[in-house]
């Protein structure tokens, strides 16, 4: 799932400018324990961050370069399971910019929708397009299935009208927050559905 940045508490907000995230919507996840990300490679390095919802309150730990090593030992490269308390949510990173927001089940339900795919298994098939590939990968992926298998003008006026799809005055197309969300309810860029 993923959370609209303007909808989560100031607590939320003020953590992810802290740590420089700007993108307008953050993917999340709901349950009672989290884990860091693995870091791997050179030029990464696993990161996490524990609010305190209620008063901004905020603990971060980073991680080696690369993960784990002999020589520097952060508990965040273990990888290990963290309990995520009522009251509370995390951040986690392996500083590529890419963050994930973990909630509690107790604080989830005000944030994320209903949990629920709204969309047919064609209109997921195009929203887990928009969501998953490049503007190229989505060209590939629809010409691949036959000459009028690709949306048609029509689909993506209907998923816009929901809320899905977003068109700008020159026919760009882009996912919503609220369509990234239904793809990823169908499984993220499902098998391809023939009108």
């Amino acid at each position: 799932m993923h959370v609209l940045v303007a909808d989560l508490p100031s607590s939320l907000q003020r953590a992810l400018r802290s740590v420089g995230y700007a993108r307008k919507d953050i993917r999340a996840e709901v349950g009672p324990t989290f884990t860091a990300p693995a870091a791997y490679g050179s030029g990464h390095r696993a990161q996490a961050m524990v609010v305190e919802l209620a008063t901004g309150r905020m603990e971060g730990v980073v991680g080696s370069w690369g993960g784990a090593n002999p020589f520097e030992q952060h508990a965040i490269d273990v990888g290990g399971e963290s309990t995520l308390p009522s009251g509370f949510a995390a951040l986690t990173s392996s500083m590529t910019g890419y963050w994930t927001l973990h909630l509690n089940p107790a604080n989830a339900a005000k944030w994320l929708g209903s949990g629920t795919s709204e969309v047919s298994p064609r209109e997921a098939w195009i929203l887990g397009s928009f969501a998953g590939l490049t503007s190229a990968g989505r060209k590939d992926e629809f010409s691949r299935h036959g000459r009028g298998q690709e949306p048609s003008p029509e689909e993506i006026g209907t998923l816009a009208a929901r809320g899905y799809l977003k068109v700008n005055k020159a026919g760009a197309v882009q996912i919503t927050t609220a369509g990234k969300n239904q793809a990823g309810l169908a499984g993220r860029r499902p098998d391809f559905v023939p009108r």
